[in-house]
């Protein structure tokens, strides 16, 4: 797969164009970080994508909020690698 080993990291991951995004990028083989200021909606998409195997965490922040953005980025890197 073409993204094997890679860690995507996308926002707006719980509805549209990130939620495809996320589905494309989990079946080329990347690891994916599911963001969103709606968590729910980022969790229902990564339940989707886990369930078919893929490496998948959904994580609630506002991009605007940097030192939120900082936290994510630390928290994924710790589950998804970096």
């Amino acid at each position: 797969m073409r993204l094997d080993n890679k860690v995507a990291v996308i926002t707006g991951g719980g509805s549209g164009i990130g939620a495809a995004i996320g589905r494309a990028f989990a079946q080329e083989g990347a690891a994916v970080a599911l963001t969103d200021v709606h968590f729910r909606a980022a969790q229902e998409i990564a339940a989707e994508i886990a369930h078919v195997g893929g490496r998948v965490g959904a994580w609630v922040f506002d991009v605007s909020d940097r030192p939120a953005v900082e936290q994510a980025a630390d928290a994924i890197e710790q589950q998804l690698g970096p």
